[in-house]
Parts: C-alpha cells; sequence; structure tokens
C-alpha cells in the first residue's frame, strides 16, 4: 500500500499539465502514487501526461471520456491505493514538502481530514494569499460548522483525506452536475464528524487562467442548485436538516443568488434568468426575521435597501 495518493483530473490543459504533475514527482516525501486521469481531452494533454509517466513508475495514467472533473476524480478513487488522498486540479500545483507536512500531521493524532491554506497565482505570475480566515484552534466545533459559518472554505483541494474514513462511512460521491461539486461533497463528507485538524502552511498554488470555469460565467453555473440539492438531501438522510436549517438556508442563499447577483442582474440572457429561476425552485424564503446570518449580512443597512433586497430576490422582471 502506498501512503498518499495524488488524485490529477486533466481536461484540455496542455500548458499547465507538466507543471503540475512535475511539482508531484519532485515532493520531498517520496512514498506516493499520481494518478492523472486524462477527461477525454482534445488538445496535447495526454501526449504530455504520458512522456512524464515514461520517466516516472509511480504516474498511472487512465485514459477516459469527458465526464467532468468530478468523475474524473471518481475514477482516480476507485483505483487509489494511498492510505491518504490528496486531490490536485491539473492547472495548479503543490509545494514540495506538501505531501510531508500533510502526511507528518494526519498521523500524528490519526485525523481524517487535514485542511490547509493556499496562494492565488494570478494570470500575470503575481501571487497572493488565498482564503485565510482567523480561526481559534481550540474551538470545538465540528468541521461542518466551520464550512457553514464560511470560516473553511469548501474547495477538495485543499483537504488531505483519510480514503478508510470516505469508504467505511460509505459516503457518497456527488455526479450529474459539474459546477459546485467540490462544495457538494466537502459538506458531505463534514456531516460524519471527521476527526480533523487546520494547519497554517501554505501549500498549494490555485492558478487563475482565462478559460477556467471559475472566471467565466456559462450554462454550468445554474448548476449550482443542483449541487446545493445534494447537500440537504444528505442532511436530510444524516438527520441534520432541522438542525442546521439556518445555516443551510443562508449558505443556499450566499451560493444561488447573492454571489451571483451581478450576472443576474447586468446580463439580461438566458444564463441570468436561468441562474434567477433555479434560486426561485429552491423555494428558500429567507430574510431577517427568520434568519439571523443573514440578518447579520444586512445589519447596517437602512429599511429601505432591505425592501429593495426583497422585491429583487423575489422578481427577475422588477
Amino acid at each position: 500500500m502506498k501512503k498518499v495518493s495524488i488524485i490529477i483530473p486533466a481536461y484540455n490543459i496542455e500548458d499547465y499539465i507538466a507543471r503540475c504533475i512535475l511539482s508531484c514527482i519532485n515532493q520531498t516525501f517520496k512514498d506516493i502514487e499520481i494518478i492523472v486521469i486524462n477527461d477525454g481531452s482534445t488538445d496535447k494533454t495526454l501526449d504530455k501526461i504520458n512522456k512524464l509517466k515514461s520517466k516516472d513508475n509511480r504516474i498511472v495514467v487512465i485514459d477516459k471520456k469527458n465526464e467532468g472533473s468530478m468523475e474524473a476524480r471518481k475514477s482516480g478513487w476507485c483505483i487509489a491505493k494511498g492510505e491518504y488522498i490528496l486531490f490536485v486540479d491539473g492547472d495548479d500545483y503543490i509545494h514540495k514538502d506538501a505531501v510531508k507536512i500533510l502526511y507528518s500531521k494526519a498521523k500524528k493524532q490519526n485525523y481524517d481530514v487535514v485542511c490547509y491554506k493556499f496562494l492565488i497565482e494570478d494570470k500575470d505570475g503575481t501571487i497572493k494569499k488565498g482564503f485565510d480566515k482567523e480561526i481559534d484552534k481550540n474551538d470545538k466545533n465540528r468541521l461542518l460548522d466551520l464550512l457553514f459559518q464560511g470560516k473553511i472554505n469548501h474547495n477538495m483541494w485543499s483537504k488531505f483525506l483519510k480514503k478508510d474514513f470516505i469508504t467505511n462511512n460509505q459516503i457518497e460521491f456527488p455526479s450529474n452536475f459539474s459546477f459546485g461539486e467540490d462544495l457538494a461533497f466537502v459538506y458531505t463528507f463534514s456531516m460524519y464528524n471527521p476527526r480533523f485538524t487546520i494547519i497554517d502552511d501554505y501549500l498549494y498554488y490555485y492558478c487563475r487562467r482565462e478559460k477556467s470555469l471559475d472566471s467565466n460565467i456559462n450554462e454550468k453555473t445554474t448548476e449550482i442548485t443542483q449541487a446545493l440539492s445534494f447537500v440537504k438531501k444528505q442532511l436530510v438522510k444524516n438527520n441534520l436538516y432541522e438542525k442546521y436549517l439556518e445555516e443551510f438556508e443562508y449558505m443556499a442563499y450566499m451560493q444561488a443568488y447573492y454571489m451571483r447577483k451581478k450576472y443576474i442582474f447586468n446580463n439580461k440572457n438566458k444564463i441570468s434568468r436561468g441562474l434567477f429561476n433555479n434560486w426561485r425552485k429552491l423555494n428558500i424564503n429567507i430574510n431577517t426575521k427568520n434568519n439571523k446570518f443573514y440578518k447579520k449580512l444586512y445589519k447596517n443597512d437602512c429599511k429601505k435597501a432591505l425592501i429593495i433586497e426583497e422585491i429583487c430576490k423575489k422578481s427577475y422582471i422588477l
């Protein structure tokens, strides 16, 4: 058994995939396997993967039809032999000591999840710190609480996972949507109350590029409501929906409406209407009277601003 499996989904990223794989090959921690899934690329991505595979027998290649990053990750997960799993997107890369630091921390107290920090590299090469909120290390909240409170991001690639925790709890991977799948999966496994820790090391380089899904609004963006419905289903399944009702409705509001407002109201097109209609289909009646998180968000707004916000949430035309 390998100690760590690194799973890399790759789709049409011929300019980035070599950098990503090399950052894994050059890890100071050597007992790893590197599983690269070519998700139906039509450029030279697969050629570059195979070229690196010929130089390092720790690389395993899966070549499959295009089904999206989550299906690619699942393909890697199914054959992974590692005790721990690290997901890395094929257009990003990791610090040379990332696996060494994460494995050592996880084994020290048998953690199921180790959360770590990341850096953002822009197209011009500038680097800045990513999502970086102060968290009380003595905080006894569950991982799920910290996610709902917005203190931890929901990216799969910033979580070092013990594979047995996922398999033994028969945790379901999301499927049939390709936007918000990280959110759906991370919230789901957090419902099983994993032993977790948060470290201050910046170990991942998230690279922004013009054609990435995160930097463009397209029809896939409307699938965020499917991810939210998946989370709701898992909360109900685990008898946690009533307990986290306010938190879930606020998170759904932020993800499906608040963070999409500029696209909904500044672009009168099929996608903007689709975003708004899907938000309404969630049937969430959130306001300052029934949700303490929503109230906190708008605590400094006057009554007139709140009235306008309530109208806009209910009417695309207005």
